[in-house]
């Protein structure tokens, strides 16, 4: 009878050992994200929307912006997954509506500019709200906005090199 005590007490210890072993593992994970992070990992200017950030930088192709949606916690986020995406010019009063087209990735959207206006004052505007949001899940309560002076002049900060293709 004592060795199947002895058994059962070695086997409720590993229990415990293997458990906490787990909990250690997804704890570093979590801890290895920077939860919140506004720094640019694309070398634009980030706008938040609730839980959700978006990047805007100058695009490949001239005349144009790159937006990149990512979560909470900066993983890419695929615009699909947004009901609404609205990306504007704001000069003063004036607002244009940016027309968009899928980017080089899934949770990339590419805006052309127009060819005049302000940049030094311009500032753009991006909206965005999730078709099914997680639980838990902040909703965006309004437009973000970026100055383009900003975006126009931004590295990604820390040796980011942007989110994975």
């Amino acid at each position: 009878m004592t060795m199947g005590k002895n058994a059962f007490n070695v086997l409720l210890i590993f229990s415990v050992l293997l458990a906490g072993a787990r909990e250690l593992r997804a704890a570093e994970k979590t801890r290895m994200k920077i939860p919140h992070s506004h720094a640019s990992l694309m070398g634009g200017g980030v706008a938040m929307l609730g839980d959700d950030h978006f990047e805007v930088k100058l695009g490949a192709v001239p005349k144009t912006l790159e937006v990149y949606a990512s979560d909470r916690v900066r993983d890419p986020q695929p615009v699909s997954l947004f009901s609404e995406l609205t990306v504007n010019l704001v000069e003063g009063e004036k607002k244009t509506v940016l027309k968009l087209k899928p980017g080089p990735s899934d949770s990339v959207v590419v805006a052309t500019l127009p060819t005049q206006f302000a940049k030094d004052t311009a500032k753009i505007e991006v909206f965005a709200r999730r078709k099914d949001p997680p639980s838990g899940h902040v909703p965006a309560s309004g437009p973000a906005s970026v100055s383009f002076k900003d975006i126009s002049s931004r590295k990604p900060a820390n040796g980011h090199t942007g989110h994975p293709k």
